[in-house]
């Protein structure tokens, strides 16, 4: 055995929680219950690894096969060494052994401990570790790790916040599963719109850019059924048509496909998905052990952290809907176009467009196959940023079909516009249209009292929380209203495409402006002592937007007033990096002041 090494089932029975390790586990049980799932397990490792005065934080959850550990969150300076090895096989490494035995791994020699398998973290100088068991029901579900590079830390208050913050953490866990489940089916019964519903739920849980669907046939190929959140098919043709054996990289397709970084890495076979993704990830729909269908994820630019930091609750979601979706169709040649779906009613409209555009009538997802032409989707997007504005019959053209003459712009208009009619008022009579008008030379998209866009919204939450700051409401009620609209916002205006020239500005505007919410809501949380939170949504903007060098010093300066004057440091030097690599200029005087303060 190492020196300084312990293993085990409990090292610390009897001794009391302190009251500041009651105030952790009241933020953890807090944070557990908000925000999206990466987002919500990284606010709640930060805040354990704060508490216990860590240096990294790190979650690893059990596959559903109970045979590997995944590297679920990681929170600390040194994500990067962290994430050098995200899977462990039960048994093998430390989160393999805590898994395998059940007990409390601890140690003061890390350095020294050759059962530890990330040289990257051991060279970074890290001394002493504690890994606890995640159990849930009784049943082993993951580990929790913390770890310091000082060699003396208070390791038994670490031992204790683990063990406490665990089952907390189970909980909140068992019950994100239960919410992107969503209601039980018949088995085979799933129609298109729930396939797409499902295929929604997989990528707001992971955050990613979209998601795709597939139902593959009798004995696991080719493709019976598809459904899709975006316009394209993100989609490995080689698993859809092949099966596990075509895709050179799934060797154990129950095991899942993590493809990341520039495409030309990825196996041959998958090139033939479509550029422009940094990260995609297949997830195996298994029902008893048989591969029933395929949900393929996919990431425009990869989030930070594990490429594996959804892969485990994934999985065993994949497991729990694969019998309500068992069919046996024959199965039919990759669909080049999204299935139709039918809608259902009419009224009322419910439109999003922060994020992947989505058309919602009566709370029923409208395809795109339903609006026949893609240009009038894009006419659709056009008259909801002028909502209850007319807009001119050419400037309409000229945003369409940029350089065409004013007859041809007309007639493709018309045919457009008819195509969008139809897809939004399918049960109109007689033109009676309530919700896309004209007037003479004009057109304007009038929402009324029963219909609904999400930009509304976000408009009137900000105006509702510049009026109460104004007015001297307490700073609570404004972070509530702030923390509606920072959830409202699930990404970029149409970040279904972000090719798109004609909304460019519009885009960017509305970036700004969450921006800026972010940076307000920082302000507001640090000033009632939330300060874990504050730091995080500062990173938060600093992600959105790198260039952005007042939040980028926002973040520094808050930072150094936590007494975190390395990872401060740290900021400074990838705000430098970052202005010099992107637009190759350094960092203003006032950035460069904050520098000079913290050494750098």
């Amino acid at each position: 055995m190492i020196p300084g090494d312990s293993t085990a089932a409990s090292t610390l029975d009897g001794v009391p929680l302190t009251t500041a390790d009651f105030a952790v586990l009241g933020r953890v049980a807090l944070l557990s219950g908000t925000a999206a799932f990466p987002e919500r397990i990284d606010h709640v490792l930060d805040v354990i690894r704060v508490g216990a005065e860590a240096d990294a934080c790190e979650l690893f959850l059990l596959d559903p096969l109970g045979a590997e550990l995944l590297l679920t969150g990681c929170t600390g300076p040194d994500v990067a060494a962290f994430c050098s090895m995200e899977r462990f096989d039960v048994g093998r490494g430390y989160p393999g052994i805590v898994a395998a035995g059940g007990a409390v791994l601890t140690t003061r020699q890390l350095q020294r401990d050759p059962r530890y398998l990330r040289r990257d973290v051991q060279a970074l100088g890290y001394h002493t570790f504690v890994a606890v068991p995640v159990r849930r029901d009784g049943r082993l579900i993951g580990t929790l790790h913390l770890a310091w590079k000082r060699p003396g830390p208070a390791i038994e208050r670490g031992i204790r916040l683990l063990e406490a913050a665990a089952p907390v953490l189970a909980t909140s866990l068992s019950a994100a599963l239960a919410d992107l489940a969503g209601p039980s089916s018949h088995p085979g019964q799933r129609s298109q719109e729930d396939l797409t519903d499902l295929a929604e739920r997989f990528r707001r849980f992971s955050g990613a850019d979209v998601a795709s669907l597939v139902m593959l046939g009798p004995g696991g190929r080719g493709v019976a059924r598809c459904a899709s959140t975006g316009q394209k098919h993100i989609i490995c043709e080689k698993l859809t048509s092949e099966g596990p054996e075509g895709c050179q990289g799934s060797a154990n397709l129950k095991r899942s496909v993590v493809l990341r970084g520039r495409r030309t890495r990825w196996p041959a076979p998958c090139c033939t998905l479509p550029r422009g993704y940094a990260r995609v990830i297949g997830v195996p729909l298994l029902d008893d052990a048989r591969e029933t269908g395929l949900v393929f994820l996919a990431w425009r630019k990869a989030p930070p952290g594990p490429a594996t930091r959804c892969l485990a609750p994934l999985l065993t979601l994949g497991r729990s809907v694969a019998p309500e979706l068992r069919q046996e169709e024959p199965a039919s040649a990759l669909p080049s176009v999204l299935p139709p779906v039918t809608s259902g009613g009419t009224h009322p409209l419910r439109l999003q467009c922060l994020g992947p555009f989505t058309v919602y009538i009566q709370e029923k997802l409208l395809h795109r196959r339903t609006f026949v032409r893609a240009k009038a989707v894009d006419l659709l997007k056009m008259l909801i940023l002028h909502r209850g504005r007319p807009i001119s019959r050419d400037a309409l053209a000229e945003r369409l079909w940029p350089g065409v003459d004013l007859e041809a712009g007309a007639r493709r208009l018309h045919v457009a516009m008819h195509a969008l009619r139809r897809a939004v008022e399918p049960d109109v009579e007689g033109r009676r249209w309530e919700h896309v008008l004209t007037r003479g030379d004009t057109f304007m998209l009038d929402l009324g009292d029963n219909c609904s866009v999400d930009l509304d919204a976000w408009e009137d939450l900000l105006g509702a929380s510049y009026r109460a700051q104004a007015s001297g409401r307490p700073g609570s009620e404004v972070i509530d209203i702030l923390d509606r609209a920072v959830a409202l916002y699930q990404g970029d205006l149409f970040a279904d495409d972000l090719d798109a020239e004609w909304c460019i500005p519009e885009r960017q505007a509305y970036r700004d402006q969450y921006l800026t919410t972010l940076v307000r809501l920082a302000v507001l949380t640090a000033g009632v002592d939330a300060v874990d939170r504050s730091l995080w949504l500062l990173k938060r903007a600093s992600q959105v937007d790198p260039l952005r060098e007042d939040v980028q010093r926002r973040l520094i300066e808050a930072l150094w007033r936590a007494g975190r004057a390395d990872e401060a440091r740290r900021q400074y030097a990838q705000c430098v990096a970052t202005l010099r690599e992107s637009v190759g200029v350094g960092p203003a005087e006032a950035t460069r002041k904050i520098g000079a303060l913290l050494g750098g």
